[in-house]
Formats: structure tokens, C-alpha cells, sequence
């Protein structure tokens, strides 16, 4: 019967969402900026699943000048146990926080690291020696790989929304802004700060904006929805839709148990969120003929 679909089908929904992503961490945004010392250097990651970086074989090294990997590796064993959601390389913490003041930059998602990293080297994460992710061509500088347009001097290279991070170095999985870009934007030159640039660039750039695509039961394959950024913080409660499609959207939040506890038409690509509280949730956003479902963390 009818009330039997709903659970049949809220129980796949369930399973996608909890066990469609397994345990890995993907490399999400890069980012090179003309702020003098200690510099905006900075590489955003998301951990899928949990991960005990003190612990498990996971490491995230980059390749300096186009030479072999594995040359310096980061070392993130400070970090402890994470659990979906975004981590962070920077150089200065206070200097990022300053750029980017709705994100918490802290000892539980960010390390510092001294290394003189350039927009012209490239990164990778590797799970018990496989390599999971990557930004970058293997052995190469990226001021000598103008076809793939890598080069991230001054500017931001973001992983392209709705795209699943299958591991390999794709320039087609990425958003790059043009070299220099960046120059004068950043608080550390007067400018608005980085926060206000990565907004007005749009294109997925605003830090947290990529997470993994989650399937649903009526889309499978539609990539055509996305929403971020997730976990949601106790700073920043406002959730963004990114969506190819145009008209009203729907959006339904229901608690692990199966209960509905939001239900809300928007007529922009925004809703706040600041009524729930600290846990796991299911968010189902419907648009036209499409419906994605996606676990939601609200922390």
C-alpha cells in the first residue's frame, strides 16, 4: 500500500545516504593568494565517513615543482578522529579566520603547515598507499601544463559541484578562476576579504560548498542538485541550493527516526536552519520532476 511505499522508500533513501559514501577524504578547493607573510595558502578537504588521522593509514602530500610525490608529506595526526565534514592546510590560522569569518578555523579541522607551497604544485590524498584523490598531473609543473590550465597563482581552484571525486587528477572535475584573480581582494590588502571574492565568484567556491553527491531513489544519476554546505556549524545555519533547475523548490528535513519535522516551499535558493538542533538529519529537496535526499549534519 501506499503508507508501506513511503517506508520502503525512505528506508533506500536511509541506505544511500549512510552507506553510499564510504570512508575516504577529497580534496576540495585550493587555494594561492597574494597575501605577504605568513600568507592565504590554504587546501580544503572533506573526510568522508570517519577518520582517525592520528591512527588510520591516511596521509596528504604534495608534489613541489613538478617533481614526484610523496616528496613532503603534511602531517594532520593532530586532527584525531573526523567525521564528515571539511578540514583544512593552511599557514596562518588567524590570517584565514580574518578572510573567511564565518568559518571556524580550530585544532579539531585545521593544521598548520610551513611549507612553501605554490600555484604551480599539486596535492593528493592516499588511504593505506591508494591514492583517493588528487589535484594535479603526476610529475608536473603547472606553469608547463598550460592545456590543463591547472595553475593556481593568486587564484582559486574549487572541485565542480555535483561531481563524484573518482580519485584521479580530471581538470574536468574542477573550477578554476583565472590567474591573479585574487590580487588585492583579500582583507590582508584592503579589500572586502576572500569570503566576500569566493561568494561573488560563485561557482561553487565559498569554502564548504562541495561535498560528496549523494543518489537518490528518483534520481540516481541527476548530479543536478547539490546543497551546502554541510555539516552546517553553530555559526553559519543557512543552507545553499545549487541548482540547474528553475521554479519553487521543496524542501522536507525528517529526524533518523523517519519523522517530518520541516516542510517548506522556497522561492530562493536559500533557508535557514538555525531551528534545528545539534544532530543528524535527512533533507529531501524537490524541484520541478527531480528529488534528491542527502544526510544532513547540523553541528
Amino acid at each position: 500500500n501506499l503508507n508501506m511505499k513511503k517506508l520502503y522508500s525512505f528506508t533506500l533513501i536511509l541506505f544511500v545516504s549512510f552507506h553510499g559514501i564510504s570512508q575516504s577524504v577529497s580534496i576540495t578547493k585550493v587555494i594561492e593568494t597574494d597575501c605577504g607573510s605568513p600568507y592565504v595558502k590554504s587546501v580544503e578537504l572533506y573526510v568522508s565517513g570517519t577518520i582517525d588521522f592520528a591512527n588510520d593509514p591516511v596521509s596528504v602530500h604534495y608534489m613541489n615543482n613538478g617533481k614526484v610525490w610523496n616528496e613532503t608529506e603534511f602531517d594532520l595526526t593532530s586532527l584525531g578522529s573526523v567525521t564528515d565534514s571539511h578540514i583544512y592546510i593552511v599557514r596562518d590560522i588567524d590570517l584565514m579566520q580574518a578572510e573567511f569569518p564565518s568559518v571556524t578555523f580550530d585544532s579539531s579541522n585545521t593544521i598548520v603547515d610551513g611549507n612553501a607551497t605554490n600555484g604551480d604544485d599539486g596535492y593528493r590524498a592516499v588511504i593505506d598507499g591508494n591514492v583517493v584523490s588528487q589535484f594535479g598531473k603526476d610529475q608536473t609543473d603547472a606553469d608547463d601544463d598550460p592545456a590543463e590550465d591547472w595553475n593556481h597563482n593568486d587564484t582559486v581552484f574549487s572541485r565542480t559541484i555535483g561531481v563524484v571525486d573518482d580519485g584521479t587528477w580530471n581538470s574536468s572535475q574542477w573550477t578554476g578562476e583565472p590567474e591573479n584573480s585574487l590580487d588585492l581582494l583579500g582583507a590582508c590588502k584592503g579589500g572586502d576579504g576572500f569570503e566576500a571574492a569566493f561568494a561573488s565568484l560563485g561557482n561553487g567556491h565559498p569554502l564548504q560548498s562541495w561535498t560528496p553527491p549523494t543518489a537518490s531513489i528518483d534520481d540516481l544519476a541527476s548530479n543536478k542538485i547539490s546543497i551546502y554546505p554541510n555539516p552546517l556549524t553553530s555559526n553559519n545555519r543557512v543552507l545553499n541550493i545549487n541548482s540547474n533547475y528553475k521554479g519553487d523548490i521543496n524542501v522536507k528535513v525528517y529526524d533518523i527516526s523517519g519523522k517530518e519535522i520541516l516542510n517548506r516551499q522556497l522561492t530562493t535558493n536559500t533557508i535557514n536552519l538555525s531551528t534545528l538542533k545539534t544532530g543528524v538529519y535527512i533533507i529531501s529537496v524537490k524541484q520541478e520532476d527531480i528529488n534528491i535526499s542527502s544526510r544532513l549534519i547540523v553541528n
